[in-house]
């Protein structure tokens, strides 16, 4: 199956900014963000315990994947997945 992954700001992918990714059925998030993202990136996103930090917003088809399952969210032919980062300052 085709996603099509989008980041946005400091996060860089393997690949480039926007690009169509073909995946496993059955695949999820985490493992769309593990094939496509650096490392170091992951370890930015990603909080001790496996989760996604406050650091990033991960939408899926325009909506927040907390209100899925997480990253253990099963993707589909023709989602849209963006990665935004959250930016605070003063």
């Amino acid at each position: 199956m085709k996603v099509l992954f989008k980041c946005l700001g400091w996060v860089s992918p393997k690949g480039g900014k926007e690009q169509l990714v073909e995946l496993e059925k059955g695949s999820t998030l985490r493992d769309l963000l593990c094939s496509r993202l650096h490392e170091e990136d992951l370890i930015r996103m990603l909080k001790s315990d496996g989760g996604l930090s406050s650091k990033v917003i991960v939408l899926v088809n325009g909506r927040d994947s907390r209100l899925f399952k997480k990253l253990d969210t099963e993707l589909r032919e023709d989602d849209i997945i963006t990665i935004v980062p959250v930016v605070h300052g003063g």
